[in-house]
């Protein structure tokens, strides 16, 4: 073989590793994807235990002693996780870290409040959109959220997601 017959080898080399690399990155994540969707509901669970544990003011180290990671990242993007925040940056606390609403199938909502407010008040409520439509009460649970939301300007944040 001749020197250009040898660099013509060595290129469909590196050229079939570079088809290789991209055909590995897509796979991983097609996999990542598939696993996601296979544990969805278990994921769930720990984050509803997180919230949990931090409505009992445990803290960020011993969730992640209770998760099995000594790692503190590891329990920084569990909390995070767990106060709506699902961004790889954990200095973004958008989307109001502090409540997640959920709606019921009847019109109601429910709001998990998680350290809300000046006083870190943790609780939960089921509330409905009033029929005009630009306000929200209380249908049972903790009254305070209702009033913490207002105040803080949450209002139509609140709105907003119950109306989907």
């Amino acid at each position: 073989m001749n020197k250009k017959e040898i660099e013509e080898i060595a290129q469909a080399i590196k050229t079939a590793r570079a088809h290789e690399k991209i055909a590995i990155a897509e796979a991983q994540r097609k996999a990542a994807d598939w696993i996601r969707s296979q544990t969805t509901e278990e994921h769930e669970a720990i984050v509803e235990a997180v919230r949990r544990a931090l409505g009992a003011g445990m803290s960020a180290r011993r969730i992640g002693e209770a998760y099995g990671s000594s790692d503190p990242k590891t329990a920084k993007r569990l909390i995070l996780e767990a106060m709506g925040n699902n961004s790889n940056d954990p200095t973004d606390l958008s989307g109001h870290p502090e409540w997640k609403l959920t709606r019921n199938d009847d019109g109601t909502f429910n709001i998990n409040a998680y350290s809300l407010g000046d006083a870190k008040l943790t609780g939960f409520g089921t509330f409905k959109v009033d029929d005009d439509g630009e306000n929200f009460s209380l249908v049972s649970g903790d009254m305070w959220i209702q009033i913490q939301l207002y105040k803080l300007g949450f209002k139509d944040t609140v709105l907003e997601e119950a109306k989907g």
